[in-house]
């Protein structure tokens, strides 16, 4: 396992909580806020995403992930993270369980990234991500659109 670090990106309501629990577990040195950036930039400099929401997966940051080759690790939620994590080819998606318990969460994140570095090719997931992502090139939409306006004029 490599020697890992959390950066969380953003503002928000909880960051003080946050704080809070870093500093109570001494974590600073591997856990950091980041705050607000251009995260476009900054992708390169990883070699994953984790996306955290338990109950919804959609966002533009999936999407720059995606684009960015990086791999993606979070929960079998709606939306986003289905869309852009193809499972155990570009990512893993952690089923969901009913339970919203912390300790659960936390293991089973755990768990998805000592597999990630453990049993896949990071390589392999990042090609595989770039792959992803050309289903969402401004051109291949456009495509898209014009084939579906095509049909729908000739229907």
């Amino acid at each position: 396992m490599p020697e890992l670090t959390f950066d969380i990106y953003g503002k928000g309501s909880e960051e003080n909580k946050l704080q809070g629990l870093i500093k109570e577990h001494a974590d600073q040195d591997y856990i950091r806020l980041m705050g607000h950036v251009d995260l476009a930039t900054i992708y390169p400099e990883y070699e994953a995403y984790l996306a955290g929401s338990t109950s919804e997966g959609f966002g533009l940051t999936l999407m720059e992930a995606v684009g960015s080759g990086l791999p993606i690790i979070g929960f079998d939620v709606p939306y986003g993270n289905v869309t852009f994590v193809e499972h155990e080819k570009n990512g893993l998606l952690i089923p969901k369980e009913e339970s919203d318990q912390l300790d659960l969460i936390v293991s089973q994140f755990s768990e998805a990234i000592i597999a990630m570095y453990q049993d896949y090719q990071i390589e392999e997931w990042q090609e595989h991500s770039y792959t992803i992502a050309e289903k969402f090139l401004s051109q291949t939409v456009a495509n898209d659109w014009k084939e579906f306006l095509k049909e729908f004029d000739n229907a």
